[in-house]
């Protein structure tokens, strides 16, 4: 397995944010995370990248904990949900830093970013500051950011937020090339729809406890439907909810 979360439990205060959620992810795979707004996927991400503590369980990477925030971020890319970056910089200027900390060869630097202002449609942007984007524009110069490094599992939290439908299939087919290159994508979204498009498999959270694991196949009969009812994954969804 490639990622493992073990009985991960999070409390803000006396809030309790995951309650023993559990979970595994295999190599070369694109995941959703699937739940409702507040239902504990951001803190799940934070916690799986260091930004958070937990109480309690313990999260493995290929069989070891990630002790540092170096290793992390050598075998993990992140698009966080709401935008980072230096607003005295540009765009460009921001890929060109985040590149330089990433470690990029100057090489393959240049041919990733060309890649990316081309797939992202970023070229007429790319001398403006930061605030001065739109909600869309900021998200894709966040997409970039994530895609320039080298990494091996990226984790993307509602990284669909405020793309136009061009935009979606563009970073859809990001994700599939990265899936291709036999590297593993978790994307934490409440769009059900939109995920089943993509995603090999899913990880259904709501208050912070797994509602279902597994292919949709795996999710239709934890719902209490054979495959062969043709029963939709989002009435599957609605039903898991309904038990709770």
């Amino acid at each position: 397995m490639h990622l493992q979360v073990k009985a991960l439990v999070k409390t803000y205060g006396t809030f309790p944010a995951l309650k023993g959620v559990s979970f595994e992810i295999d190599h070369g795979t694109v995941v959703g995370l699937i739940g409702p707004n507040g239902a504990g996927k951001t803190t799940l991400l934070k916690c799986i990248l260091k930004l958070l503590r937990y109480e309690q369980g313990e999260i493995l990477y290929d069989g070891q904990p990630l002790m540092s925030r170096k290793e992390i971020a050598r075998e993990i890319s992140y698009i966080p949900d709401q935008p980072v970056y230096y607003e005295e910089l540009t765009l460009e200027e921001n890929l060109n830093l985040y590149a330089m900390l990433s470690g990029l060869s100057r090489q393959e630097f240049l041919e990733k970013k060309q890649m990316l202002i081309e797939d992202l449609a970023l070229a007429e942007h790319l001398g403006q500051l930061p605030d001065r984007l739109s909600k869309g524009n900021k998200q894709k110069m966040m997409i970039a950011m994530a895609f320039l490094k080298n990494f091996r599992l990226v984790l993307a939290d509602e990284p669909f937020s405020g793309l136009d439908p061009v935009m979606i299939r563009s970073l859809k087919d990001l994700f599939g090339r990265v899936k291709k290159e036999k590297k593993t994508v978790l994307i934490s979204t409440h769009l059900l729809d939109l995920a089943q498009t993509i995603c090999d498999s899913y990880i259904f959270l709501d208050h912070g406890r797994i509602l279902a694991t597994g292919t949709q196949e795996d999710v239709l009969r934890i719902a209490g439907s054979s495959v062969e009812d043709k029963f939709c994954l989002e009435e599957a969804y609605m039903r898991l909810l309904q038990r709770k």
